[in-house]
């Protein structure tokens, strides 16, 4: 009777704390354990069910780069435009260094970022956005040859797109300079070096701020909701404590469910500008200066000037002048 009694708890207990281990599984904070032990045994597939890699480094990004410098105030439209395509040949090649080293870590356990490729050329003209420039003169011209306007578009657009891609680069390799000029900044700091030393600079830069396994003080908040597409979003925060502000720090990891059988997958981190603010930094400002030197003097002026020079390009060319004297266009 007794031992009947003996097995009926054991089993009660076993069932209980399975089925409590079972839910836990089922929780945000095991996928993040889940993810921290797939690192640690170079388990890549099993790292990638938990963690959006390609996501979590292009919104990291974003909000490190993208953002910041969209922010910067005093810009004219022109600038915006501008800085976009450069940022982009930044934010490109940064990318894909960062997700093939993440990925080669959680393989190999290295985190050694790649020499810093040059970026892929922005956007091309094609030719096809001159055609309404022409449209009207086309309608009341003799016939001309389908070569002839060919040879044409491919004249203009590879002027006009040399052009374009001549302020994008003008304006990456200022960005470049004055990271390499500013060494005492977050971008100087991280980037202002050879890519080989990246790691130990952000290994230092973690340590200065607390991010580390000694600086951790436990967990501070789960905040589970669902979103509008039927799935669930959990932002997770931890504390650290900062020896550099002497108090504590919070960082919030996103993580989403999609279905009630699917599995948590970190996303992002939720709240990287509060962080800045935390810990007392003016990255903001950084950014902000970053963007200024390397935006100064590029206007619709000097747009005007490389366009005459488009303009003279297409009036050196053989086929541009036949074509044009058959649609009497006139360039000055």
């Amino acid at each position: 009777m007794v031992l009947r009694k003996v097995i009926s708890i054991v089993l009660c207990l076993g069932l209980f704390f399975s089925t409590l281990y079972l839910l836990w599984m089922t929780t945000p904070l095991y996928a993040l354990q889940d993810a921290a032990f797939a690192a640690y045994q170079h388990d890549r597939e099993n790292f990638e069910r938990r963690v959006d890699i390609d996501g979590f480094v292009d919104d990291l990004l974003a909000d490190l780069i993208l953002k910041p410098a969209e922010s910067t105030p005093g810009l004219t439209s022109f600038q915006v435009q501008v800085s976009r395509g450069a940022i982009a040949l930044v934010v490109n090649g940064l990318a894909r260094d960062l997700k093939s080293a993440v990925r080669r870590s959680v393989t190999v356990g290295n985190l050694d970022l790649p020499e810093r490729r040059s970026p892929q050329p922005g956007r091309v003209w094609t030719g096809i956005e001159l055609l309404p420039i022409f449209a009207p003169a086309m309608a009341a011209s003799p016939a001309v040859r389908p070569d002839d306007v060919k040879t044409l578009l491919n004249v203009a657009s590879r002027a006009a797109g040399s052009s374009a891609e001549r302020l994008k680069r003008v304006a990456h390799d200022r960005m470049w300079t004055y990271i390499y000029k500013h060494p005492e900044t977050l971008p100087g700091r991280l980037l202002g070096c050879h890519p080989s030393q990246r790691q130990e600079k952000l290994r230092l830069l973690l340590n200065e701020y607390g991010l580390t396994r000694e600086n951790f003080r436990g967990l501070s908040s789960c905040k589970i909701f669902s979103d509008d597409r039927g799935g669930e979003i959990a932002r997770v925060g931890f504390s650290f404590f900062s020896p550099k502000l002497n108090g504590e720090f919070v960082i919030k990891l996103e993580l989403a469910k999609s279905g009630m059988f699917g599995d948590w997958r970190l996303m992002r981190i939720a709240n990287v500008p509060d962080i800045f603010e935390q810990l007392g930094l003016d990255y903001y400002d950084q950014i902000h200066n970053l963007m200024r030197y390397s935006l100064a003097g590029l206007s619709n002026e000097s747009v005007n000037a490389e366009m005459q020079g488009v303009t003279e390009q297409i009036k050196q060319s053989d086929a541009a002048k036949n074509i044009l004297q058959k649609w009497k266009i006139n360039l000055k």
